[in-house]
């Protein structure tokens, strides 16, 4: 009977092992730290944080050149009057050059957008090569004033304007909310930028979210949702399958500018979705639409590009040089005041579709360009084609602006297969800082092997020792 109660109580015990080994107990609840209260120096404080604390930073003016290695909160008083001025070296600090791994790259899969035909390979071809070119933008002597080597990492409530690059991050899951910011260059997953001024942004990886910023992006993200910002300029390389609506590009020679023709390797950009954005007063191009297939343009308007300017400027553009942009989809574009709706420097080599086989876009100068041109029936379309470009022509162009929308219709194939309707992206609510384990399930166990461990005693037979003996 003693064996069987010892071996009853063993396994009791190493079950209660594995539990805690499978969930385990954080020693300690999240805690705040507030600069400079408890420490003088955001650096000093964040050293002394434990991953899920909270770091306060009362108003004033604070060192850059800080490292954040472990997922905590770095939260300012107020974006205007919290600043973090200048900047160190990646050498400068430690470790040096050393990139956490994203942990939500390795296996891609599309939450925010129903394009499926960027293979998982392709996209972490990409994810490397963007990781790469990251390298290249922090070779000294660049400076940062906020260095993120950590997933789970939220900053809120700065100006950090400090160094050569405002924000260096790489990490799965960050926050970057409501600051003022210079440059950053972020890469991972699961990112969230959010309602922060005065922002230039690089952000590379997988389902990130930029939503209600001010300034300027380079997208070199896949499956990620770009939504109500106000750029002035906007950049896409090796982005694929993303969602971009309802965002206001204004002022820059480029409004914009899909498979960036800066370096001579090729850039595509595929399968992205630009849907109600407004594109105006622009210098050279409002669209450039340089490489890539498959991407959708519904709804947008661009007007006032070239105007003032002494120059033409073109409302769209495709290809480059030795770039080949091809069946990519406009419909129910708007197109008006620009010093050209359409126009290149170069030879056009791809075929791309302008409408789907019953509408297609409003041109303003299409009356002028075609003034013998007439409605057919009450389809509200012209029945003269409107010619872009050899194999680049709108058959059914509109004759009124249409109202415009960041939902797509049903589209003819091949895109009605690749793409379906986006509900409008939203911000997902409550940080994402990881939730720590409850006391309660270790108090119950706590309770239940001391109860196990009373009954047993009571019956083990007395002995003239305080021994224990487990044995016959």
């Amino acid at each position: 009977m003693k064996k069987v109660l010892s071996l009853v109580l063993i396994l009791l015990i190493c079950s209660f092992w594995a539990a805690f080994l499978n969930n385990p107990v954080v020693k300690a609840e999240p805690k705040t730290i507030v600069v400079p209260d408890d420490y003088p120096t955001i650096a000093d404080a964040v050293g002394n944080a434990s991953p899920g604390d909270t770091v306060f930073v009362r108003k004033g003016n604070y060192a850059g050149g800080i490292a954040l290695n472990k997922p905590i909160t770095l939260k300012g008083e107020d974006a205007e009057s919290t600043i973090i001025v200048g900047g160190t070296t990646l050498e400068e600090l430690s470790p040096a050059l050393t990139f956490v791994k994203n942990t939500n790259s390795e296996k891609p899969t599309s939450t925010k957008c129903s394009f499926a035909k960027a293979d998982t390979a392709t996209q972490l071809d990409l994810q490397t090569a963007s990781l790469k070119s990251q390298l290249v933008n922090v070779i000294p002597p660049f400076t940062f004033g906020v260095y993120i080597n950590s997933s789970d990492v939220t900053i809120s409530g700065f100006t950090i304007m400090g160094g050569t690059r405002a924000i260096l991050g790489n990490g799965d899951r960050l926050q970057i909310n409501e600051n003022i910011l210079g440059f950053c260059i972020l890469g991972g997953s699961d990112i969230i930028v959010a309602n922060n001024t005065r922002i230039g942004l690089q952000i590379s990886g997988f389902h990130n979210l930029i939503v209600g910023n001010v300034g300027s992006l380079i997208l070199v993200s896949s499956n990620s949702t770009v939504f109500d910002n106000s750029l002035n300029t906007f950049d896409l390389e090796n982005a694929y399958s993303n969602i971009i609506v309802n965002n206001t590009l204004s002022g820059a020679n480029m409004g914009l500018w899909i498979g960036s023709s800066i370096t001579s390797a090729p850039k595509k950009c595929s399968y992205n979705l630009f849907a109600g954005n407004k594109i105006e007063n622009c210098g050279l191009w409002g669209i450039l639409m340089g490489e890539g297939s498959y991407n959708v343009f519904f709804g947008n308007i661009v007007e006032n590009t070239g105007v003032g300017i002494g120059h033409d400027g073109y409302g769209l553009a495709l290809g480059g040089t030795h770039l080949v942009a091809e069946n990519n989809l406009f419909l129910r574009n708007i197109f008006v005041n620009n010093s050209k709706n359409f126009g290149t420097n170069w030879a056009v080599e791809g075929a791309n579709s302008f409408d789907d086989g019953k509408e297609g876009n409003y041109w303003d100068d299409y009356l002028t360009m075609y003034p013998n041109a007439s409605e057919v029936g009450e389809s509200g379309t012209g029945d003269t084609p409107y010619l872009l470009v050899d194999m680049n022509v709108d058959n059914h162009p509109l004759l009124n602006q249409p109202n415009v929308s960041d939902k797509v219709p049903t589209l003819p194939e091949p895109w009605s297969s690749l793409l379906s309707s986006p509900d409008a992206p939203s911000i997902p609510e409550g940080p994402l800082i990881p939730e720590f384990p409850s006391w309660t399930p270790t108090l119950l166990i706590l309770i239940v092997l001391a109860v196990a461990v009373a009954i047993y005693k009571r019956k083990l037979p007395k002995t003239d020792n305080s021994a224990i003996i487990l044995g016959d």
